[in-house]
């Protein structure tokens, strides 16, 4: 359509066009199977209520967690979760290495590999954390 009125400030050019034909398409869009609505998300919580009461007794003051192992290989912690009675588990690693990889003999390869065994962990163990 050519533009054949013009606006009162700008003088810019314009047309007006019947939409009948457009909102006929409009009303009947084709189908597109690559746009469909996502599947539901697991991770978004839809039940909030607590599953045990709370047990704990908030005026006492919690006692530090017991160490079950203590050897040159590990140190195990325990703690009873008091306030729901869910189990509930946190590990912290430290990986040393001899000198060969992070010492004198370190290279451009031992640096890349620790690089890729630390991002590979990370990856392995925050899959369902998100």
């Amino acid at each position: 359509p050519t533009a054949t009125k013009s606006e009162y400030w700008y003088k810019t050019k314009y047309s007006v066009d019947p939409l009948d034909k457009a909102l006929a398409k409009w009303k009947n869009p084709p189908t597109v199977p690559a746009l469909a609505i996502p599947g539901p998300n697991l991770f978004i919580p839809t039940d909030f209520t607590l599953k045990t009461k709370p047990t704990e007794d908030l005026s006492v003051a919690p006692a530090p967690p017991d160490m079950i192992i203590d050897s040159d290989a590990w140190r195990v912690h325990f703690k009873k979760d008091n306030r729901y009675g869910q189990p509930k588990a946190y590990a912290f690693l430290q990986i040393s290495q001899g000198q060969d990889l992070f010492g004198e003999g370190t290279t451009p390869h031992t640096s890349a590999l620790a690089r890729l065994l630390k991002a590979s962990l990370q990856d392995a163990l925050n899959e369902d954390s998100f």
